[in-house]
């Protein structure tokens, strides 16, 4: 079995659609048991009467719905990874998606600091966060479905189908396939040491592990990308092409930077990124049609 070959079979093996479906089952199974889990904690925390002194933990039942979400939504962070070897445009749809799903699920944790608040008024900054996020994610919903609808499902025809290059894409999938799971076991073990602190009262304050994580996710996926764009230069000279691809870059740079952002600023600067690519694409269709 020559190294194309085997690079092909591994990749088919690792993400083949049995494959697929048992660890749907899996991040289904987890975030079951993880709702679970949580649930019971703030039970324990609320019949506890403040014999457990955790002013860090919220004991809302809203904060409940924020964790199987969690096992959710990196499962579509596989899929993305998944994605790479296909057209540079369909990961790129399943990129926003995710952005969208990442925002919709911070609606969850902002919701429960809202849970018991006797009076809810506009000039709370959750509030506006709150909305914010609402507005933010149907707005990204919206441009990332219209790129993943203007998407060939057979693929695209301007992107050298070498079975070399084919096989250089497979290889980063893998790798980045390994790099998520370390780092998702890293930021995990980070959060279980901070945990620790706060229960032992030696630490007042949690990072928020997600926002850490998803930057340097979207980090590691644009050195992928600019990797892609480099490997695809050597077999196209079509420039509009190499300009679409470096844009489509240039949006992932600015959806790792807004991960890093106070909260209406991240909300912005992801709707910003995305109507970028939209843009883009669109820009490209219309130029392929004129000139055709």
């Amino acid at each position: 079995m020559g190294l194309l070959a085997a690079v092909g079979w591994l990749h088919g093996r690792i993400y083949a659609r049995t494959a697929v479906a048992k660890l749907e089952r899996v991040a289904v199974l987890g975030a079951a048991v993880a709702f679970g889990t949580h649930l019971a904690i703030i039970v324990v925390v609320k019949q506890s009467h403040g014999a457990l002194d955790l002013d860090w933990f919220s004991t809302s039942y809203l904060s409940a719905l924020y964790t199987p979400f969690s096992f959710l939504l990196f499962f579509e962070v596989l899929m993305l990874v998944r994605a790479l070897p296909e057209s540079f445009s369909r990961s790129v749809a399943m990129q926003y998606e995710v952005v969208a799903l990442i925002v919709l699920r911070r609606i969850f944790k902002d919701i429960a600091h809202l849970d018991g608040v006797a009076h809810i008024e506009l000039g709370n900054p959750v509030v506006w966060g709150v909305a914010a996020d609402m507005v933010g994610c149907l707005v990204l919903f919206i441009l990332a479905r219209w790129f993943a609808s203007n998407v060939p499902r057979h693929g695209e025809a301007v992107e050298p189908p070498l079975r070399r290059f084919v096989a250089l894409k497979q290889v980063l999938s893998l790798a980045l396939g390994v790099l998520v799971v370390a780092l998702a076991a890293v930021h995990l073990a980070r959060w279980g040491v901070e945990m620790k602190h706060l229960a032992a009262g030696s630490r007042q304050v949690m990072n928020d592990v997600d926002a850490l994580f998803y930057k340097d996710f979207f980090g590691l996926l644009v050195l992928v990308d600019v990797l892609l764009l480099l490997l695809s230069f050597g077999l196209t000279h079509d420039a509009a092409l190499v300009f679409r691809n470096a844009a489509f870059i240039a949006s992932t740079v600015i959806v790792r930077l807004a991960f890093a952002a106070p909260q209406l600023q991240s909300v912005v600067m992801l709707v910003f990124a995305v109507s970028f690519g939209v843009a883009v694409q669109r820009g490209m269709t219309w130029f392929r049609t004129d000139s055709g």
